[in-house]
C-alpha cells in the first residue's frame, strides 16, 4: 500500500518545464508555421507550370539547406554535450580513484599502527 502512496505522491508534484524544452517547442511550431505559410504562398501565387516547378524546386533546396544547417548545429551541440559529460565522468573517476587511494593508505597506516 505504501508503494501506491509513493507513486501517487510522485504524480502530484509540480512539473517544471525547462527553458530548453520551451525553446525546442517554440522552434518546432515556428518551423511548422513557416513551412505552412511558404507552401500556401507557393500554391496560391498565380504562376504557370514551369514557374511553379522552379519555385517548388527552389523551396525544396532552401528547406534541404536549412535542414542540413540544423543537422550540423545539432551535431555540434551533441558533440559539445558528449565532450562535457566525458570530461565530467573522467574528473569524477579520477576523484573517486584518488579518494579510494587515500582511504586505502589511511586504512593501511592505521592497521600498521594497531599491529605495533
Amino acid at each position: 500500500m505504501s508503494e501506491l502512496n509513493e507513486l501517487h505522491e510522485l504524480n502530484e508534484g509540480e512539473y517544471e518545464v525547462s527553458s530548453r524544452s520551451q525553446f525546442g517547442t517554440a522552434m518546432a511550431f515556428f518551423l511548422i508555421g513557416a513551412s505552412a505559410g511558404a507552401i500556401t504562398a507557393l500554391l496560391l501565387t498565380p504562376k504557370n507550370g514551369r514557374q511553379m516547378r522552379r519555385s517548388l524546386a527552389r523551396g525544396y533546396e532552401d528547406v534541404k539547406d536549412s535542414l542540413g544547417d540544423w543537422k550540423s548545429d545539432l551535431s555540434d551541440f551533441a558533440d559539445d554535450r558528449v565532450g562535457n559529460v566525458r570530461e565530467r565522468a573522467t574528473s569524477f573517476a579520477k576523484d573517486a580513484k584518488d579518494a579510494v587511494s587515500t582511504a586505502r593508505s589511511t586504512i593501511n597506516d592505521r592497521l600498521e599502527a594497531l599491529r605495533r
